[in-house]
């Protein structure tokens, strides 16, 4: 179980890694828009086995070749899953919870 935080405010949990890859641009991982943490609230830091890849085709179109990542576990202290959770104003739909108190519920009874 990977809880993934958006900077929108949102928390999914996802079953995999390959859920992750399949999910989220890894533009957008590479840039910060979600945060990763496992069941225990260990930070998931993303990295890059194939970098992601931009350029500009005749000079105006924009392209962008995405990568690979892995979620490697980094326990820091600058990333706290309380403080993400604190900030989450959506769970979505997912097999586990369905109400952000269950999610609380769990990581602080670990």
């Amino acid at each position: 179980m990977i809880f993934v935080f958006a900077e929108d405010g949102s928390l999914e949990i996802i079953a995999s890694l390959q859920e992750a890859r399949r999910n989220y641009e890894c533009i957008d991982v590479e840039s910060g828009v979600f945060q990763f943490f496992d069941d225990r609230g260990t930070y998931l830091e993303p990295q890059f086995t194939k970098p992601n890849r931009t350029g500009r085709f005749l000079g105006i179109f924009k392209w962008v070749e995405s990568g690979e990542f892995e979620l490697v576990p980094s326990p820091r202290a600058d990333e706290d899953i309380y403080a993400y959770l604190a900030e989450t104003s959506e769970l979505k739909p997912n097999p586990w919870f369905t109400e952000l108190e269950g999610v609380r519920r769990f990581l602080t009874s670990g």
